[in-house]
């Protein structure tokens, strides 16, 4: 079992005992990360699943209800809305303070070594089957595709392509909204070892990314990141259920 196949059964079906699986993780340090990482996310959807409001806790609203009169809202409401907002919006930014960028350079690292070193072209139903995963779908052929798969970023999924363009290879992202909020303009981020383009799309962020090292012009590269990033954007739609 390599590793695609080894990730493969774990988004299918994390809990599946399978001992060549069980074979591959023990040699494997990326995939044992990989699978860690799986079963974590797993066990955090199945707590939120499993959580039951408290005995009559639906009885109890509707008795509030019931028992308000409608009022004139007075000063102190609007200063406690507003300190409410304050507390909220800080919070967000709490949760939410990594840029998506730093994001997904994180998940750049973590994945490279064994991303790149697929090969296999993967079909198109293979991309559609990904992008659904996400909420997203496409009518339009992804050519040199050679790698294609779901993967937790934070408690959520992501979709993620690798797409070779004379003969260098760039990773797309699709980054649902869900994960992180849309950006209002295209931005453009570089780091020691990755540079890319973050685009906002229907669905959230679309990223297109590549090894910094592979680049010999700064601003030819982000011209070719960027035809990237428009062509994907425009091809990849929201699902349609």
């Amino acid at each position: 079992m390599n590793c695609l196949q080894f990730r493969r059964l774990k988004l299918t079906d994390p809990c599946q005992p399978n001992q060549e699986a069980d074979a591959h993780r023990d040699s494997c340090p990326v995939c044992s990360a990989f699978e860690k990482e799986i079963l974590i996310l797993e066990e955090n959807v199945r707590s939120a699943l499993t959580v039951a409001p408290p005995e009559g806790f639906a009885a109890r609203i509707l008795l509030n209800q019931s028992l308000k009169h409608p009022r004139r809202p007075t000063r102190w409401y609007w200063i406690s809305t507003a300190a409410s907002f304050f507390i909220a919006t800080l919070a967000f930014l709490f949760v939410t303070g990594e840029s998506l960028d730093a994001q997904v350079i994180g998940h750049m690292e973590h994945e490279a070594n064994w991303i790149h070193a697929q090969s296999d072209e993967i079909s198109t139903d293979e991309v559609r089957s990904v992008l659904r995963s996400v909420g997203g779908d496409t009518n339009v052929p992804f050519d040199s595709v050679t790698f294609a798969s779901k993967c937790p970023m934070g408690e959520r999924w992501i979709a993620h392509f690798v797409i070779v363009e004379d003969d260098v290879p760039y990773t797309v992202i699709l980054v649902p909204d869900e994960i992180h909020a849309r950006i209002p303009v295209t931005q453009v981020f570089r780091s020691d070892l990755w540079q890319g383009i973050i685009k906002p799309h229907a669905l959230g962020n679309l990223v297109v990314v590549m090894a910094a090292r592979q680049s010999t012009s700064y601003s030819r590269t982000t011209n070719t990141i960027a035809h990237l990033a428009n062509r994907y954007a425009k091809s990849i739609e929201p699902m349609v259920i």
